[in-house]
């Protein structure tokens, strides 16, 4: 059961609404306009902030500016979604102050905070891009987007034979208080979609493993696509693909893949407190992949360390650069790490 004190707006919302599949009401209580977590409440980063993320530290600009600037994108197009506090913008202009860069967030509030920073800024979100067929020429840019997707939540039946999903989470009112709840699987098109995709890729997926995955993500992908003229689309986040060397690296992929706090948590655990934002936390990149290739477009995928140490290898006018306290103490840190999952997206 799960103590709605000081959601009041929420337990209206389902009072109304009755049994709530989760996705929809996670996108209410996230991306309401005006009373939503992400317009009225988030704050990202310092003493009182509710998370931070690699796009806080200048190192990371500095290193996805390398990877543009070693693919020969430099001087086009760069459109970051979810741009959160506009310090990645602030900090990779400093190293491309030419670049017509355009962010875009789901959130007024954060919004504002890019605004600031100069450049383009608007209000949108990625499954409804506010731009032209083929009018982005470079750089699609979105780091922990993926999971920042409402999600929904499924029950995984799998006897040996056939992957099949017959239950997923729901938000109900019971004596006052919201609650999760287990219900038959609403069997739209997005489901069979996904459950095509685990009878493929995930055939031996344990019976009643829990999964969280977003219906908007194909939206996304599909949105990002029909903007980009030519170029890239490079998307960062927590997540896993079926790379042989996790393992070496005692990296665990094991379902449910949760994570709360940097604990590892079953999901009905979690769903005690569902007003996480991050309850997909662990994106499954190789679904993601599929949607890419599925439209054509050639889509590869890399550890986060693997993908900054092939354009790390600098120039000699960059070593001032790295000469700064505040690049150099990440280098190392970024190119060793394992923790994201990088999936980039050609056309």
């Amino acid at each position: 059961m799960v103590d709605a004190a000081g959601l009041e707006s929420m337990l209206d919302f389902v009072h109304v609404n009755g049994t709530v599949r989760f996705d929809k009401y996670m996108g209410e209580h996230l991306f309401s306009s005006g009373r939503g977590f992400y317009d009225k409440t988030v704050i990202i980063s310092g003493k009182n902030g509710h998370f931070t993320t690699y796009a806080e530290h200048p190192t990371f600009a500095y290193m996805i500016y390398l990877a543009v600037r070693s693919q020969g994108m430099l001087g086009k197009d760069f459109l970051e979604i979810g741009g959160g506090s506009g310090n990645f913008k602030l900090f990779y202009l400093q190293h491309a102050p030419s670049t017509r860069y355009i962010s875009i967030d789901a959130s007024q509030r954060l919004a504002v905070f890019q605004a600031d920073v100069g450049s383009d800024t608007l209000v949108g979100n990625a499954e409804n891009l506010p731009f032209a067929d083929g009018s982005i020429n470079g750089i699609i840019f979105a780091n922990e987007l993926l999971d920042e997707l409402s999600c929904r939540v499924f029950k995984i039946s799998n006897e040996g034979k056939h992957v099949h999903i017959g239950s997923e989470g729901y938000v109900l009112e019971k004596n006052g208080r919201l609650a999760f709840t287990y219900l038959p699987a609403e069997r739209n098109d997005f489901l069979l979609l996904y459950e095509s995709f685990l009878q493929r890729f995930r055939p031996n997926i344990i019976n009643g493993s829990v999964v969280c995955v977003s219906p908007t993500l194909p939206k996304a992908v599909s949105e990002m696509a029909r903007v980009l003229g030519r170029g890239k689309i490079i998307l960062m986040d927590y997540g896993f693909w079926d790379d042989p060397s996790h393992a070496n690296r005692k990296f665990y992929n094991d379902l449910p893949f949760f994570n709360l706090g940097g604990s590892r948590y079953t999901l009905d655990e979690a769903l005690k407190n569902p007003y996480e934002t991050d309850i997909t936390h662990r994106i499954d990149f190789e679904f993601a992949k599929w949607i890419a290739e599925g439209m054509g477009f050639p889509a590869r995928l890399f550890n986060i360390g693997d993908y900054f140490e092939n354009f790390a290898k600098l120039t000699g006018g960059d070593e001032r650069v790295w000469q700064r306290p505040s690049i150099s103490q990440g280098i190392w840190e970024f190119t060793a790490s394992i923790s994201e999952v990088v999936l980039e997206i050609t056309k």
